[in-house]
């Protein structure tokens, strides 16, 4: 009897199994989430957020949990830290991964600035580098410089948010136009003292003119101006 001809399915099988790792192997490299997934699924994991601000940390590896109890006991300009339980999934995006003591750190921002999430990866960046972070204070060093604005010239405020600036000389509107939001547009603030409840995040010179910027919440619109002034 002649031999049936075509390929044995041993071969099929064979190229089959090749492709199926060609391809895993290309998402483990190529997508972080993919990877982040591949790994929680084998090692210890956990999730953290940050009360008041669309951002979440994942840890992955032998100390995750550590890493994640030792998060929960600090507090940030944002707030305070939650635990993800009960099958919660951190959602969005990763905007970095950090291998760091061992663990490896995913960070995830849904904000429209990410400013919390590129802050938090600049630290684990710094901490993987060997960069400690800064030692707190208990106590100012240093006595304030400048007197508090009595009744403010002009204000601005970023429309449909608390960041307000105040000014002892009628400088805003070339303040506006020099600083924009990052995201937003100012609007006139015709009150002389800051919305009630904000805090004073930063203040400064600018043209001569005594500047004040305020915010409440997560102040990420106030924290974000003040950087770019240098104050």
């Amino acid at each position: 009897m002649a031999p049936k001809s075509g390929v044995p399915w041993w071969r099929l099988a064979a190229v089959f199994v090749l492709a199926l790792c060609v391809g895993l192997g290309a998402l483990f490299a190529l997508s972080p989430d993919f990877r982040g997934y591949f790994v929680g699924a084998v090692t210890p994991s956990c999730s953290v957020g940050l009360n008041g601000a669309a951002v979440s940390v994942t840890v992955q590896g032998a100390d995750a949990q550590a890493q994640c109890d030792s998060m929960l006991t600090q507090t940030t300009d944002g707030g305070t830290w939650y635990v993800y339980s009960g099958g919660q999934q951190p959602a969005g995006a990763s905007i970095c991964q950090v291998h760091y003591a061992g663990d490896l750190f995913t960070v995830r921002d849904q904000g429209s600035l990410n400013l919390y999430g590129t802050s938090i990866c600049s630290r684990l960046v710094d901490l993987a580098n060997g960069i400690p972070p800064p030692t707190p204070t208990s106590a100012p060093t240093r006595k304030p410089v400048f007197t508090p604005i009595s009744t403010a010239a002009c204000g601005l405020q970023v429309e449909g948010h608390n960041a307000t600036v105040l000014a002892d000389l009628p400088v805003c509107n070339a303040f506006g136009a020099a600083y924009p939001p990052a995201d937003g547009t100012w609007i006139k603030y015709a009150h002389p003292l800051a919305p009630s409840g904000d805090s004073l995040v930063c203040e400064g010179y600018w043209t001569n003119a005594h500047i004040e910027i305020w915010d409440s919440g997560g102040r990420s619109y106030a924290t974000d101006l003040c950087r770019r002034l240098g104050w």
